[in-house]
């Protein structure tokens, strides 16, 4: 997978917002529908997906193995300059398209 070439695409819900790799699953975040979908670094074969508001965060990290402090140390951390961007263009697009009342592509 070195080689920087596309291993595959794989489907993660809407509007992915982040992303994280722990050497063997990748771990993608939806802020639109507020879930972690869980993949298999090797061949990225689905796991899981939950919606995170529905369960309690001790029961998440047991679900996808992730220890509590680890969760905690990362939530903590402030958003990547990229995902800031990103949430910024997005609410452009957004606006944008009610702008043009919906014409010209389907959000």
């Amino acid at each position: 997978m070195s080689d920087g070439k596309v291993q595959g695409t794989f489907p993660v819900g809407d509007f992915p917002s982040g992303i994280a790799f722990d050497g063997a699953s990748i771990w993608v975040t939806s802020v639109h529908d507020n879930a972690v979908t869980r993949l298999r670094a090797k061949n990225g074969a689905y796991t899981k997906t939950l919606t995170v508001e529905n369960y309690p965060i001790g029961v998440l990290c047991d679900v996808f193995e992730v220890s509590r402090s680890g969760y905690y140390a990362w939530s903590l951390r402030p958003a990547p300059a990229r995902a800031t961007r990103d949430e910024q263009l997005r609410a452009q697009v957004v606006a944008v398209h009610r702008q043009s009342r919906s014409t010209y592509v389907r959000l």
